[in-house]
């Protein structure tokens, strides 16, 4: 007895159908305004300066002022009065000195009258003094005042949409076993 079996097999089939999440966003950028305030800026400004005294040189040369002219006038008529009041006093007591002799008048009397007719002459350049010179430094002072800025954001609302993905699975084809058995049966 020969019985042969024929197995013969076909395998399934599984199809996948899918399609992706998808995300789409739409996004404008946010508002931004910003403010600047000017800048204040204060300056003081003090400008330099010379001040140039001459006084001095004007004196040398002769040309004083009444208050100048005064006080010298009135050292010099001291001093000459001072210096009369001394001569006076030596005279006089050459006179008063009699053990001299008389003729002591005619010398004094000589002797002053040479006195008056003396010339001192010099020679010289004027002025003899240089300006008194004061520099004056200027300043410059900077004030400033800035103020913040003013910033405004308005941020910007982003759109999303959302497309759901899905996958489907399904048979498409089924497995098959086909069996076939051949061959003689003896009983």
């Amino acid at each position: 007895m020969s019985i042969r079996i024929q197995v013969n097999q076909s395998p399934g089939q599984i199809g996948i159908r899918q399609k992706y999440p998808a995300v789409q966003i739409d996004s404008r950028p946010g508002d931004l305004e910003v403010q600047h305030p000017p800048i204040m800026i204060d300056m003081d400004v003090s400008f330099p300066g010379i001040r140039i005294d001459m006084s001095k040189i004007y004196s040398e040369i002769g040309l004083k002022g009444y208050l100048e002219s005064m006080k010298a006038d009135a050292a010099r008529g001291q001093e000459a009065a001072l210096a009369g009041i001394a001569r006076i006093v030596k005279e006089g007591n050459r006179m008063a000195a009699i053990e001299e002799g008389s003729g002591v008048i005619p010398v004094i009397a000589a002797e002053n009258y040479r006195a008056e007719g003396e010339v001192e002459t010099n020679v010289g350049l004027v002025p003899r003094s240089r300006p008194q010179v004061e520099v004056l430094p200027g300043m410059v002072k900077v004030n400033n005042r800035a103020d913040l800025p003013k910033i405004k954001y308005v941020p910007g609302n982003p759109k999303i949409a959302v497309q759901k993905g899905y996958v489907d699975i399904y048979m498409k084809k089924t497995p098959e076993i086909d069996i076939t058995v051949s061959g003689k049966w003896i009983k």
